[in-house]
């Protein structure tokens, strides 16, 4: 992955979102220790936790849904880290944050939590179905094109080659 050292204690390392014209090169992220992320203490009434995280994002200026991956160390060869696959969380629901929760809290030997924008967010979706509601689109291209190779086909037309892209 990209190798950014452990974040500690209260620290919380912001990148900004990268842009060119239109185009998102790279969601705006936070990368926060995960000692530094609320946590439910023993006792404490799960409303209670769940407005002192609302008072934690506000506070960190985090939108009210993000991508969440957990950050582990250097592999043994002292490469690279690595990270886990990114999950949607809705700051707005109480199930999710307790599952993310959970989540970071068994990841024991984790450097970082990072949390990245979800870009665009729900209320820009351009898709609507039969009732109205937002929907995220995907589009995958197939792009095909003739190139020249030293190896002839049995039938002696060129080789052609193929690249999926997805969005």
């Amino acid at each position: 992955m990209d190798g950014s050292p452990p974040v500690t204690g209260e620290d919380v390392e912001v990148v900004p979102r990268r842009v060119h014209d239109r185009l998102v090169l790279g969601r705006r992220t936070w990368r926060i220790a995960p000692e530094a992320l609320p946590q439910p203490t023993k006792g404490e009434q799960p409303s209670a936790y769940f407005r002192r995280v609302h008072r934690w994002r506000i506070g960190l200026g985090l939108p009210d849904e993000a991508f969440v991956s957990v950050e582990f160390p250097f592999t043994a060869a002292g490469v690279s880290s690595s990270r886990s696959k990114p999950f949607w969380l809705s700051f707005q629901s109480p199930h999710a944050i307790w599952a993310a929760a959970n989540h970071i809290g068994k990841a024991k030997d984790a450097t970082a939590v990072r949390l990245a924008e979800t870009c665009p967010d729900r209320s820009a979706y351009w898709l609507r179905d039969d009732s109205g509601s937002r929907r995220a689109a995907e589009h995958v291209s197939l792009l095909r094109w003739q190139r020249p190779s030293r190896h002839a086909r049995p039938n002696g037309e060129p080789e052609t080659h193929s690249a999926e892209a997805s969005s």
